[in-house]
């Protein structure tokens, strides 16, 4: 191949042609004389350049760029260094034999830097190569071995990795991580001896521990729990910790009741000094085999826990608390501070039942601000007609909060005779109340919720006759139609709108007279709607007002109007359509295109495909998406 051009480009001083030559030498393929260009290049002092022939040089591979970049390695310059290496990690397997001749090279800084590659590479053939190199007189040459072996994780490095247990400290902490990586079924066996060891060595014994809790070896439960019987606190924590990555609270809870309580013990002890992670753990081993004295260590954890910064921290102690069900202590919190009393409420309300309820009734209306809200959430969570009373007083609360939940409550409950007291709070001040109270209304419902909604829809505000229609529409109710009907002449646009959409939405009959007579209604909402029900309910005679708002002055109308007539699904609405998508603006050929997407005939694909090329990006989108559809091939 002539070169000439490259090599030129190659000698520019402007960088950006020196990238072109790289990106042109990725090109010609794995040719040696390319490869050398490359190389050259690797060593420019522009970091584009560099990037660029390293990218090219990763995309050729071959064992022949192997031996060309692994020189390098040895390398002063940390970005060529580093350039090689990286480049190595990519392909070096290539040149896997030229690697392995360097890992017994004369320069230690090249032992490692191999050793470390190979790791990363994984190929197997570099097993026992590695393992030669863990008796290298430089400690981070053996240290690399150690971590490859671990990633290469094959069964052989488990005899060879074991002496090195016995090496400088932070090689046998680096060893101990790598037998967690290397399967051996002796592994368990050797690190029980390993901590026996060591027992005098806090770190190591750490570690050790580290590795059994990623190997999971259930068959070293016991050995474990019998060490706790000595262990300080530190080294406590650390079994616990093992022995919760072994075996899982469901586990924990059918050991020997002896073994499990010294579990338990510990956990109750180091609750406020381990992690969140350590922490959820211990968390759901207590709500298994926790006890009183785990409450009262839950307790504490949460009275030294500010729920604003560790919500999920309260969450599980909430979640554990109600596991162990101890309703007494949970009493006993009503009296505490506010954090803790919230605490106790959020509980009794999962597990507190008559004699929860009847802790909180006796507190609630001293009580204030968030713990009264705990308080009256927990009744209604349990709930009964014996509360009812008690709700009732707490709907004369100023908080919001109190009474949305006090209404919730009786709406679960059921009693119609309530409807009367819930009545007022349909004109409540907050609307979230409000909502609250034609919810609860609605979930009784009977006649007499019926006859409360429908006087509303008489009422003088026009805010309680669409309050009055909204219950009614939630009810199902066959008194629905008759009120709708009469609200679509009334005298407010909002109400009007509102009976509109009721009509639309339940698809009730509408006289055609009154139809028209919305579709000239002064405000556009509610001419919008009456367009979609003309379409929905495919009145002929209101074709014409279709048209009109099609060919309008008013782009909202008249994409509602192509809807409305796109559901006529006949050749003559079909026509109109694909005439807009011919002369019709961009916003209502789109329109035009998603309403002919609606009709699920595949052949109207064969219509809508010369304008996939359409000038306009949206509407060639809009196409697409039609397409797919009409041919039902649409994600």
């Amino acid at each position: 191949m002539n070169y000439s051009e490259i090599d030129a480009l190659i000698k520019s001083d402007d960088s950006s042609d020196r990238r072109m030559a790289a990106s042109m030498l990725a090109e010609v393929g794995n040719d040696p004389e390319a490869i050398e260009r490359l190389v050259e290049l690797l060593k420019d002092t522009n970091g584009g350049v560099r990037d660029a022939s390293q990218s090219a040089l990763m995309f050729l591979g071959g064992h022949y760029t192997v031996e060309k970049v692994v020189p390098f390695v040895a390398e002063i310059d940390p970005g060529l260094r580093n350039a090689a290496i990286d480049i190595l990690r990519k392909i070096g397997d290539d040149g896997i034999d030229v690697l392995h001749a360097l890992a017994v090279d004369k320069n230690d800084d090249i032992r490692l830097f191999v050793l470390d590659i190979l790791g990363t590479i994984g190929n197997p053939e570099s097993v026992d190569v590695l393992i030669g190199a863990l008796k290298d007189p430089n400690p981070n040459v053996r240290n690399a071995a150690v971590v490859s072996l671990g990633l290469l994780g094959h069964p052989k490095a488990f005899e060879h990795l074991k002496p090195l247990v016995e090496d400088e400290e932070w090689i046998r902490f680096s060893a101990i991580e790598s037998l967690s990586q290397v399967p051996h079924e002796n592994t368990p066996g050797f690190l029980l001896e390993q901590l026996d060891r060591w027992s005098h060595d806090e770190l190591t014994i750490s570690a050790l521990l580290e590795t059994m809790g990623k190997i999971r070896p259930k068959q070293c439960v016991s050995a474990l729990i019998l060490m706790l019987e000595n262990a300080n606190a530190y080294i406590e924590t650390e079994i616990v910790k093992a022995l919760l990555k072994i075996i899982s609270p469901d586990e924990i809870a059918l050991l020997p009741p002896q073994d499990a309580h010294i579990i338990k013990t510990i956990i109750d002890m180091h609750l406020l000094d381990v992690d969140d992670e350590l922490l959820f753990d211990m968390l759901a081993v207590l709500s298994r085999i926790g006890d009183h004295a785990s409450v009262k260590a839950m307790i504490a954890l949460v009275r030294s826990t500010d729920p604003d910064v560790h919500p999920e921290r309260i969450s599980s102690v909430t979640d554990a608390l109600c596991r162990i069900s101890d309703i007494k202590d949970m009493v006993e919190l009503l009296d505490s501070e506010d954090k803790l009393k919230i605490l106790a409420a959020n509980v009794l309300a999962k597990i507190g039942k008559a004699d929860g309820a009847r802790a909180i009734c006796e507190r609630i209306f001293s009580s204030q601000g968030h713990v009264k809200r705990a308080m009256t959430d927990a009744l209604a969570a349990i709930g009964g007609a014996s509360l009812r009373e008690t709700f009732h007083a707490l709907l004369n609360d100023p908080d919001g909060h109190v009474i949305s939940s006090s209404l919730h409550a009786l709406g679960r409950n059921g009693d119609p005779d309530d409807i009367g007291v819930m009545e007022p709070f349909l004109n409540h001040r907050y609307p979230d109340v409000r909502e609250v109270a034609i919810q609860s209304i609605v979930l009784i419902g009977t006649l007499r919720a019926e006859d409360v909604f429908m006087l509303m829809t008489k009422d003088v505000d026009p805010s309680k006759r669409i309050v009055g229609l909204n219950g009614l529409e939630r009810m199902i109710s066959p008194c629905l139609h008759e009120a709708a009907d009469v609200l679509l002449g009334d005298d407010n646009w909002e109400v009007r709108a509102a009976a509109v959409n009721v009509i639309r939405n339940k698809d009730l009959p509408i006289n055609t007279g009154t139809l028209k007579a919305l579709l000239s209604d002064e405000h556009e909402q509610i001419r919008y709607t009456a367009l979609d029900i003309a379409g929905l309910k495919k009145v002929k005679e209101l074709r014409p007002y279709l048209e009109d708002a099609i060919t309008g002055q008013d782009m909202w109308a008249a994409s509602h109007a192509i809807e409305a007539l796109g559901r006529f699904k006949d050749e003559q609405a079909k026509a109109r359509l694909l005439h807009l998508l011919i002369c019709g603006s961009d916003f209502l050929r789109i329109s035009a295109v998603k309403t002919i997407a609606l009709w699920e005939e595949e052949a109207l694909a064969a219509e809508l495909e010369p304008y996939l090329d359409d000038p306009n990006p949206d509407v060639a989108r809009a196409v697409v998406d039609a397409i797919d559809r009409l041919q039902e091939v649409s994600f």
